[in-house]
């Protein structure tokens, strides 16, 4: 196997928990992390395999669990495996050698390069005995979450996904903040990978020994006067229709009404900003207040403001009305306390629902969460315990992020409510933390420009080692935290 030289590295004296990105003598652009994940030191690609986030700036515990600062994706250190989404490649990993007063590394240039390593699948072909195919419907973050899981835990039998989008499995969180409309850029795997894994996509009728059902949501549409019938009234939550709002727009200069405050609504209206008059309509007081609170919500709504965006808040809508030059269209919206919007397009960010009117007579209490790498766990789990039923679940953080001017952060679980908010710094400045609590404990947080506060506030919940309201309250600076041996 080649050694290459680490350069600036004379010997190993990391500890456990430590980290540093070194250069690669040798090979252009070469860089790899040297830590010491639960006392073994060694390499692993530098940059998170999600978006590339440089993983020196993230969160190692000792025992060698590693966490991507800007979305939360997870990898154990000593092998390199995925841990948590929204990660779908694992790392490299890199034996290290010490030898004349330097240290190498012994591995392939290419993997060297490319910092990530693709899953290396065992499996039949997709022609097997149809009893032991796995069929999953829908094709979003938990089908391919249940996918990539089954493959990975070893499961040889075939695969068959059902979707009605049209396109493979992408990024959906691409849509709403940049109105990505060639689904390619955006997709997951190529076909050819689908083909490699045994893994089919297609709509007819299979025998199957399990069903994985991950159908996802589907947009609300508002139920007032004219919203169903009139044209350039836009729901967002596929490829299609992220193309009919950037045709609508078309040119710029469009008179843009969004009707919904929460995430999707303001990451469309932070994407159209710039060129368009764009107008924001909220039933709460502040934008996203019911998630993240009316101070951290003033502060985002502060920050759109000063790119343009206007808001209507605490308000309702009364009805759309066509437009006078073109009747099938839309030309204004209404506000129940008798404002009149003019509008060239609408597009709807008012919630979703589960697609599963199939589960209609099922009953239980859930909670739901629609957080992008909730899902892809979920599909992970299910697929785990497909190939291996007593496997005990691990606990996972949920973690959202959002494009708000700045990237925000987010992790934990406030569907159950909070009762006070920590803040430290300044939303309106897009640098904060805040911290939802719940009697003395800490049940959310949320964060803009303080990586990688988020990441390290996951692994210390997960932990059972977050710091209390009271600790937090003086001043407490997550960063500064140990994580538990």
């Amino acid at each position: 196997m080649p050694q290459f030289k680490l350069k600036d590295v004379s010997s190993l004296s990391l500890q456990p928990g430590d980290k540093r990105e070194v250069e690669v003598e040798g090979v252009e652009g070469g860089k790899v992390l040297l830590l010491n994940a639960g006392g073994k030191i060694q390499a692993t690609g530098p940059k998170c395999t999600h978006y590339g986030a440089p993983l020196v700036n993230g969160v190692l515990t000792k025992g060698g669990r590693l966490t991507c600062p800007w979305h939360g994706a997870c990898f154990n250190g000593q092998t390199g495996d995925i841990e948590n989404a929204p990660a779908l490649d694992a790392l490299p990993v890199f034996k290290v050698v010490e030898k004349d007063g330097a240290v190498y590394i012994e591995g392939e240039e290419a993997t060297i390069k490319a910092a990530r390593r693709k899953p290396n699948f065992k499996c039949g072909t997709s022609g097997g005995a149809q009893a032991d195919r796995i069929v999953v419907v829908g094709g979003g973050s938990g089908a391919i979450g249940a996918i990539e899981g089954l493959r990975e835990k070893g499961f040889s039998g075939p695969i068959t996904m059902i979707s009605n989008e049209g396109y493979l499995p992408i990024d959906r969180t691409k849509l709403s903040k940049a109105l990505i409309t060639d689904h390619t850029k955006i997709q997951w795997r190529d076909e050819e990978w689908f083909k490699s894994g045994s893994v089919e996509v297609n709509k007819e009728r299979f025998v199957y020994s399990k069903l994985v059902l991950a159908t996802g949501a589907s947009p609300r549409n508002l139920p007032v006067q004219g919203f169903k019938v009139l044209e350039n009234i836009f729901l967002l939550r596929t490829v299609h229709d992220a193309k009919k709002i950037v045709d609508a727009i078309g040119d710029k200069g469009k008179k843009i009404v969004v009707v919904g405050s929460s995430f999707i609504g303001m990451e469309v209206a932070n994407a159209t900003a710039a060129e368009n008059e764009v107008t924001v309509v909220g039933q709460e007081s502040v934008p996203l207040e019911r998630v993240l609170g009316k101070e951290v919500g003033a502060g985002l709504q502060k920050l759109l403001e000063e790119k343009g965006v206007k808001f209507h808040m605490s308000a309702g809508v009364d009805k759309a009305e066509p437009s006078g030059s073109s009747p099938s269209r839309v030309g204004s919206v209404h506000l129940k306390d008798g404002t009149k919007l003019e509008a060239d397009l609408v597009v709807l960010g008012v919630g979703v629902a589960p697609s599963t009117g199939y589960l209609r007579e099922n009953k239980g209490n859930y909670t739901r969460i629609e957080h992008w790498n909730v899902a892809q766990n979920q599909g992970r789990v299910v697929a785990h315990h497909i190939v291996n039923p007593s496997l005990k679940s691990d606990f996972f953080t949920p973690i959202f992020w959002s494009a708000l001017t700045g990237q925000l952060r987010y992790c934990g679980n406030s569907m159950h409510g909070w009762d006070e908010l920590v803040l430290q710094g300044n939303p309106g400045e897009g640098k904060f933390v805040a911290y939802y609590c719940k009697g003395e404990t800490v049940v959310a947080m949320a964060s803009m420009g303080v990586d990688p506060a988020m990441a390290k506030s996951a692994e210390l919940m997960k932990m059972d080692a977050m710091p209390s309201k009271k600790e937090l309250k003086g001043g407490l600076d997550i960063l500064t935290v140990p994580l538990p041996a």
